[in-house]
């Protein structure tokens, strides 16, 4: 089992709403969303080799979005996220997903597919505010940016980054199954190692 290290962007334009994209995943299964593959999340991506996170975080944006003008702020929350890849078997068909959650800012909020990777699709973009996210019946990956949000909104954020702990039944079945060991742990590919 490997862990990738990953960033997550919470990109906020002027009006404190968070920029979330729509895709459809089908070999990948997300445990508290099972049997769906199409859902709204943050902007980010891998952690490739020798990147910090906030270069991490504005190659991502960049690619996802075409944003550029992005003030970076802190680091607000560290999270463990296990994810399942369809007709696998296990233990390779699991992994740990280390991710960084950084504070963005930007004063555009005209987005642009032009930059997406060969073989990446986003199907939609929208500017949400914490209220829609609250309310919505659309399927979000992040429901805990309901809890978290407001103090980020309000200008109070964690110091150090909170921890954003996994469900204990996603642990347990983890820690029991494959332990993790330091050796593990990998970066992400390069995008030319990637082509």
């Amino acid at each position: 089992m490997k862990i990738h290290n990953t960033v997550r962007l919470v990109l906020l334009d002027a009006d404190q709403r968070i920029l979330l994209i729509k895709v459809n995943i089908p070999d990948l299964i997300v445990p508290d969303h099972p049997n769906i593959f199409t859902y709204w999340m943050t902007v980010g991506g891998g952690i490739e080799e020798g990147e910090t996170i906030e270069q991490a975080a504005r190659r991502e944006a960049f690619e996802e979005t075409g944003l550029t003008d992005l003030t970076l702020g802190p680091v607000l929350w560290r999270e463990k996220r296990i994810l399942y890849r369809k007709n696998q078997p296990l233990p390779a068909s699991e992994s740990w997903t280390n991710q960084s959650w950084i504070l963005a800012h930007t004063v555009q909020t005209e987005v642009s597919r032009d930059h997406l990777e060969p073989g990446e699709e986003i199907l939609d973009y929208k500017w949400w505010s914490l209220d829609e996210i609250r309310t919505t019946e659309e399927t979000m990956t992040h429901t805990h940016l309901v809890t978290l949000m407001p103090s980020i909104l309000s200008g109070v954020y964690p110091d150090p980054p909170s921890v954003i702990e996994p469900p204990f039944h996603l642990l347990q079945s983890m820690y029991t199954r494959f332990p993790l060991k330091a050796e593990d742990s990998i970066p992400c590919k390069t995008r030319a190692q990637r082509s």
